[in-house]
């Protein structure tokens, strides 16, 4: 009996003390998890203060490429897989945070909340681009989390045979020794461990997480200033003009994607046709300061005739930056329901990804009368979450919509003074214009005050610059 007795207690306490020891490491992985997360998101709301007081709070650092807890100088970029690396505690000013096997921790950047280059703005309304699988089963659902901005990940023990080596500075290589699963292949999707082949342990910060904090330092800032006025001139500062913060200045600014020394521009990120280019549009060059005109249109190419003119080179390099002047560039943002289904519109005329449509454009419902937000969009169809305003707030086939713009073109000759525009395209009322907004020529680059708002009108009181 008590040798039963004995060998029972000793069973016993063998897998107490496993449990609490595993209990013990699992405590030390997620305290520098925690560690990490809250000082990433310090860093993004003090980047002013403490990094760069030109520019506001958001931004997050880019990762550490070599090992050596810094953020590399360089730009970091999710094209050239730089967005992952290890954590960079140097930069973050933490201790040397490690997992409960002795390993750095891993760090994954969305791209457009990276410092360097930076996004401008950087607003609450800018998503994350990350997404992390959570039931591990590979596939998109219900169970993933996405609109994630960073990823804190802690390696844990090897598995599967992968060979950790300190000296080892190349993440292309160093990656499959220390992450899993779908962590491996430089995409913006990530997973959770399971019970199988993946151990990882992570932690993500969400654009909510994020910009709650972000959002109360500004406030705090704006309450400050305003706190500062009033107590200098004992009122308070008479309101700013509303301008629609949705409507964007959607014109087709891009870079040349094809080889040095072209005589045409070649973008494989965009459908020219769908912008509607035609023949004798303009071309401009903004890297080397040339222009040409446009005699021939395809997809992804624009054939310019008689070449490009008065700039440095008079040809396109790979990365060149152009600008196109496009004649017919409002009709590229209208068009007419190929189908519907309440609140998605579908057009399969149109590619609204090659036209750079996002997340809070507004589409208008011209036919119904009713707006918008979009908050999902595909290559042929655009979603909303409500439409408002309008007779039956629906979509339905046939009913002609525009998304909204702040970009159009004069349909005809301006007042003798020539500040008169007039654009048949648009309706200025509905987009929101009032007298006090800003407009810009942007043929000519001039500004100017708008003093009168008419439907399809507008008066300056001049332009300038």
């Amino acid at each position: 009996m008590i040798i039963l007795i004995s060998a029972s207690s000793y069973m016993l306490l063998s897998k107490l003390n496993s449990a609490g020891k595993s209990y013990t490491r699992e405590q030390v992985t997620n305290k520098a998890l925690t560690e990490a997360k809250l000082a990433l998101i310090s860093y993004a709301v003090t980047y002013p203060d403490k990094v760069n007081s030109d520019f506001g709070p958001g931004y997050l650092p880019c990762p550490d490429r070599d090992n050596d807890g810094s953020t590399d100088l360089g730009a970091c970029a999710s094209g050239t897989n730089t967005t992952i690396g290890r954590l960079p505690w140097v930069t973050l000013k933490l201790n040397d945070l490690k997992d409960s096997s002795g390993q750095r921790l891993w760090y994954v950047l969305s791209d457009n909340y990276r410092n360097n280059p930076k996004l401008e703005p950087l607003n609450s309304e800018t998503e994350g681009q990350l997404r992390v699988d959570l039931d591990a089963d590979g596939d998109i659902d219900a169970a993933d989390i996405d609109d994630i901005v960073a990823i804190i990940i802690a390696p844990q023990e090897p598995l599967n045979n992968q060979d950790r080596d300190p000296s080892e500075t190349d993440i292309t290589m160093e990656i499959i020794h220390y992450l899993e699963g779908d962590n491996i292949d430089f995409d913006t999707d990530f997973v959770v461990s399971n019970l199988t082949n993946i151990n990882d342990k992570l932690v993500y910060i969400t654009r909510k997480e994020l910009m709650e904090q972000v959002e109360k330092r500004v406030l705090g800032e704006v309450n400050q200033t305003l706190t500062n006025y009033f107590t200098t001139y004992g009122a308070y500062p008479w309101l700013s003009t509303f301008a629609d913060p949705k409507t964007t200045e959607k014109r087709l600014v891009s870079e040349h994607s094809g080889a040095d020394n072209q005589v045409n521009l070649t973008d494989t990120s965009v459908d020219f046709t769908q912008w509607g280019v035609a023949n004798g549009d303009i071309v401009w060059n903004i890297t080397d300061s040339s222009y040409g005109t446009v005699t021939g249109v395809a997809a992804t190419t624009l054939t310019i005739g008689a070449g490009l003119s008065f700039g440095t080179d008079n040809d396109f390099d790979a990365d060149d930056e152009y600008f196109v002047d496009v004649t017919a560039i409002t009709t590229a943002f209208t068009g007419t329901a190929t189908a519907s289904n309440a609140l998605i519109l579908t057009d399969t005329n149109k590619d609204f990804s090659k036209l750079n449509i996002r997340i809070g454009d507004i589409v208008e419902n011209i036919s119904d009368g009713s707006s918008g937000i979009i908050n999902d969009t595909a290559t042929t169809t655009l979603t909303v979450k409500e439409l408002i305003g309008g007779v039956l707030n629906t979509f339905t086939i046939n009913d002609n919509y525009q998304i909204r713009t702040s970009v159009g073109r004069a349909t005809a000759d301006t007042d003798a003074n020539g500040l008169t525009l007039e654009d048949t395209g648009v309706d200025f009322t509905i987009m929101g214009i009032q007298t006090g907004d800003l407009i810009r020529n942007v043929t000519d680059d001039s500004y100017g005050r708008i003093t009168n708002v008419a439907a399809n009108r507008l008066t300056v009181s001049e332009l300038i610059f």
